[in-house]
């Protein structure tokens, strides 16, 4: 029998996921920078980049009582765009199908 092999992170990982969407004012999607941390220790656990429809996805991740920190971050060739993080606290994730 052969199964897939599946990383998965000993500490901080599970079976839940966490979805963002970023947006201007404009309702037009953006490209960001967004960080998950730990909210409880700090630590920066992922990190990735939102695709052209504004989104991304941190999957295979621990549920948390007490959730996690999202930290949107500009990218520094949006010309005009606030130079200051946009970040969620408490942001619980949800279980992956």
């Amino acid at each position: 029998m052969c199964f897939p092999l599946i990383r998965r992170d000993a500490i901080d990982g599970g079976s839940h996921r966490i979805r963002v969407a970023v947006t201007d004012a404009a309702s037009n999607p953006v490209k960001r920078r967004v960080h998950l941390f730990d909210i409880t220790s700090s630590r920066l656990l992922r990190e990735t980049w939102t695709n052209a429809s504004g989104s991304a996805s941190f999957d295979r991740i621990a549920y948390r009582y007490q959730g996690y920190t999202v930290a949107l971050y500009n990218n520094v060739t949006d010309a005009g765009a606030p130079e200051y993080p946009a970040i969620a606290d408490f942001v619980t994730p949800e279980a992956m199908p």
